[in-house]
């Protein structure tokens, strides 16, 4: 099902500014287009080999308060190890947007992905469509939403290596399954590896 505006109209802007920043790399799937999620929108971006999703999920929530969830999936299969906690737990000290985490496999407990995830509020974008608002503090608003789904996809394409060459694992990859892996850890739902 379809998002409504005002949400709508913000998702659409992010892909915009996504296909503007990460050429060539932005692409729908069935897992948005064909959904039987209420109120449920997104995209893929697969910038430098890796796997974020930008998505709005407003079922039940009023207007501009959901929230643009941006995911990169750094790695899946990883070995879950202290030192991968610790590794989760010290990036989480020094980044200022956004988050990451570990989430164990459905099957073996041992194994888990790692995501960085962050959320943008929706009100962040009423700002942009409000007309009693300076030009300057909406393109401040625009720059803010743009830098935080650039940082998250970027530092997604950049550590997934960090990860794998550390930790073991192996990449989400840009396949189907890729996808739907990384749409099922960040909704929670850990999936059998």
């Amino acid at each position: 099902m379809a998002l409504r505006s005002p949400a709508s109209e913000v998702l659409a802007l992010m892909r915009r500014t996504a296909e503007k920043y990460f050429p060539d790399s932005v692409c729908d799937d069935p897992l948005f287009t064909e959904t039987l999620i209420p109120e449920f929108g997104g995209f893929c971006v697969h910038a430098g080999g890796s796997m974020a999703l930008v998505e709005i999920g407003a079922n039940g929530v009023p207007d501009w308060l959901w929230f643009v969830q941006v995911s990169s999936g750094l790695a899946t299969n990883v070995p879950y190890t202290r030192a991968l906690m610790n590794w989760v737990g010290e990036h989480n000290r020094t980044e200022t947007i956004g988050k990451y985490y570990c989430i164990a496999s459905g099957i073996n407990p041992d194994l888990g992905s790692v995501v960085y995830e962050t959320l943008i509020p929706g009100v962040l974008f009423k700002v942009l469509a409000d007309k009693d608002v300076s030009d300057d503090t909406r393109q401040l608003a625009y720059d803010r939403a743009c830098w935080e789904m650039r940082r998250i996809v970027d530092l997604g394409a950049d550590q997934r290596n960090e990860i794998v060459s550390k930790f073991g694992g192996r990449f989400f990859g840009s396949s189907p399954d890729g996808l739907r892996r990384l749409f099922a850890v960040t909704a929670g739902d850990p999936l059998p590896d």
